[in-house]
């Protein structure tokens, strides 16, 4: 016995990134922390006038890490981002094609930080031996 979602054809999928802002400090008078969220929308258009749409979280990261004037901050935040944003494109096995056009709408926001980024952590936080 076949399932009715037999009966539905796809006839088109689209991909689609969506930003939310998010306050991560929402109570009234603290400092505020805005977070952008970033989701992957994966529509599936079908025959029938009906469309289904998975919104998947690819990463986050507080807006003061784009604004900020310390460009080492700035491009150790964007590479943690940037470093799950790609091990989650990772896990969807997408097309090249499809991948490459999603990254640069994510880097039209997010800009992709140089090579080095990762070094920052060693090279400017103190080592404590024990």
């Amino acid at each position: 016995m076949l399932s009715s979602r037999a009966h539905f054809e796809y006839v088109e999928e689209s991909m689609n990134v969506r930003w939310v802002r998010k306050d991560l400090n929402p109570v009234a008078g603290s400092r505020r922390h805005i977070c952008l969220v970033l989701f992957l929308e994966k529509s599936c258009h079908l025959k029938q006038p009906s469309r289904k749409t998975t919104p998947i979280q690819l990463g986050a990261i507080e807006e003061r890490f784009l604004k900020t004037n310390v460009r080492n901050v700035r491009d150790f935040m964007q590479g943690l981002f940037w470093a799950k944003v790609e091990q989650k494109l990772d896990q969807l096995n997408l097309e090249p094609a499809t991948r490459r056009v999603i990254e640069q709408k994510v880097s039209q926001k997010v800009a992709r930080p140089p090579v080095d980024w990762a070094l920052w952590g060693i090279t400017c936080v103190p080592r404590f031996d024990p």
